[in-house]
């Protein structure tokens, strides 16, 4: 694997990326079965306790181990984050068909390993700070509303575009010039999300939880 592989706006996520989202799917014990495809279509019985609860949607793809054989298909679903263990190896993350886990492992580079990469823009704000460029957006989390506010910034159209983190487009909406402007999030699945708000040819994106 290359570290430096990424498509423009996207990027291979580190651990510390994986680790936040393991961590708000409630924990390494439970977060495999919140990533997998429901289903035995493309996994083996029982694919323990898998609900997709957050639209990651992790396929049985098994992986290719060195010398090129092909292994573990419909058994696992293995994915590389851009973090290296030491020299020659890195970190991956894998969900399994008979446990609702969702391991980290760290194989040789020479490993064909799946990745899911994730859009650039707001992922360094890994505190969920909800304050950039005069722009504010609150409560966060979110649960049903998500407000946004601004201050000394002359607009005359502000375009809001709610965004997953693997870069799909779920809601977007004009919006003229007010105090208070009022998201109405309550039919998204609970998970990150971008907010990414556009005005005046400039941009600024501000990353939040709906729950």
């Amino acid at each position: 694997m290359t570290q430096e592989v990424s498509s423009r706006g996207f990027h291979i996520p580190t651990n510390d990326e994986w680790m936040l989202l393991i961590n708000y799917l409630g924990g390494s014990t439970v977060a495999g079965g919140k990533l997998k495809e429901i289903g035995t279509t493309n996994w083996n019985s029982p694919n323990k306790d898998a609900t997709n609860s957050s639209g990651f949607t992790a396929l049985g793809t098994g992986n290719r181990i060195d010398f090129g054989s092909f292994t573990q298909f419909k058994n696992s679903a293995s994915f590389w984050t851009s973090s290296v263990f030491y020299d020659d190896f890195s970190f991956l993350y894998s969900m399994n068909y008979n446990t609702a886990s969702a391991n980290r492992n760290y194989p040789p580079k020479t490993y064909g390993i799946a990745v899911r990469c994730v859009a650039d823009t707001g992922l360094n704000n890994t505190s969920y700070s909800d304050r950039m460029n005069g722009f504010t957006i609150y409560p966060n989390p979110a649960t049903d509303i998500l407000s946004l506010t601004y201050k000394g910034i002359d607009t005359t159209n502000i375009l809001v575009e709610i965004i997953t983190l693997d870069g799909r487009l779920v809601l977007k909406k004009n919006f003229k010039p007010s105090d208070w402007i009022k998201i109405g999030v309550q039919n998204l699945p609970n998970g990150m999300y971008l907010c990414k708000i556009s005005s005046n040819g400039k941009q600024q994106t501000i990353k939040f939880l709906k729950d």
